[in-house]
């Protein structure tokens, strides 16, 4: 690029900065503005203002405020909750706001408290729900530390804060397993087949999207011992009769790997120990089994490789198990999608002592 195109770039550049910074100006400007009205009562006028300032910035958290109370004085109160929510979602979204701006939670915290009837109906069923899957957590934590680790992720997705499930989850996890997320939900480039033209990550989701053909991809990370390989995934979109998601662990070749998935509606485990040597270990109804689930809804498939056994799991149950075979001590980790729109949005290894 030559000086005077890099000079060019630079000034355009610092244009736009200052077209941004002016945006965030004139939005304060309003909101001062504003401020003033809602401290007069008038509140049209000042619900006007506010909702300009966020015209010209709809990250100003001081105008998204002063909107929730200009629309309580207007006694809108269904609009003045929507408001106040979303107030507490920019603020614990957005870790980079002015230090100042973290006092609007409060707040907004204190005035859905005495006016978000519906909110407060949520809140005490997830408080609800978390002390019976927190009891579930504490009886199974020795009995069954998989299912109490499940239990506990489940919490801390509703109530991150929660200190009781962060404090059981701190002990298991320097007791026994130690989780690896495989997939960081960012990218996929450094993986075997992760620049191919099948796929892509879309919103931390890896998308394996093929018509009739099969294609896999796999980590460059070999893991070995005692392990658990854990998915999420579903069939988003199915182009032929044989749709195909599936994990591949303990991966050491294309025909020499565990797979576990959903092959034309059914759950299906393969040992492949050569191109001429496949073993189908188990195959059901996705419909028939106990438990029975969807494939196009999120499903956890789970291979757990101990001493002895390997134990094939879908949503947490287990569903068959069978001896390790030899040469299954370890591999790396992929996945495999077939005619149709795969995604994953989970892929984790827990370590095992």
């Amino acid at each position: 690029m030559s000086p005077l195109r890099v000079l060019l770039v630079l000034v355009l550049l610092a244009a736009a900065a200052a077209t941004v910074f002016a945006d965030m100006d004139t939005a304060l400007d309003l909101v001062d503005e504003g401020d003033a009205a809602l401290k007069a009562k008038n509140y049209a006028a000042a619900e006007k203002l506010y909702r300009q300032a966020l015209e010209e910035e709809a990250g100003c958290l001081p105008a998204r405020y002063g909107l929730g109370e200009a629309l309580l004085g207007a006694e809108k109160t269904k609009a003045a909750v929507v408001a106040f929510r979303q107030v507490v979602r920019e603020v614990r979204s957005s870790p980079g706001i002015p230090a100042a701006w973290k006092d609007y939670e409060a707040g907004a915290l204190d005035r859905l408290e005495e006016h978000d009837d519906n909110g407060r109906e949520l809140e005490k069923l997830i408080d609800a729900h978390v002390a019976k899957v927190l009891r579930i957590a504490s009886k199974y934590r020795t009995k069954d530390p998989d299912l109490a680790q499940r239990a506990l992720e489940v919490i801390l997705t509703l109530r991150p804060e929660h200190k009781r499930a962060n404090e059981m989850l701190g002990t298991m996890s320097r007791r026994g397993a130690r989780k690896e997320a495989i997939f960081d939900g960012k990218q996929i480039a450094d993986w075997d087949g992760g620049r191919g033209q099948w796929w892509k990550v879309v919103d931390g989701v890896i998308v394996g999207e093929t018509k009739g053909l099969a294609t896999y991809i796999r980590n460059q990370k070999e893991i070995r011992g005692n392990f658990d390989v854990v998915m999420e995934a579903r069939i988003a979109k199915a182009y032929d009769e044989s749709p195909f998601v599936a994990l591949m662990a303990a991966w050491k070749a294309e025909y020499d790997h565990s797979r576990l998935g959903t092959l034309s509606g059914a759950l299906r485990w393969f040992e492949y120990k050569g191109e001429d040597d496949k073993d189908r270990v188990f195959m059901r109804d996705a419909s028939a089994l106990k438990k029975p689930y969807d494939p196009s809804a999120w499903t956890v498939y789970e291979l757990r490789y101990r001493k002895d056994f390997i134990h094939a799991l879908v949503n947490g149950r287990e569903v068959h198990k069978i001896e390790r075979p030899k040469g299954r001590e370890g591999g790396y980790v992929g996945i495999l999608a077939q005619g149709c729109r795969a995604e994953i949005r989970r892929l984790d290894v827990l370590h095992r002592e």
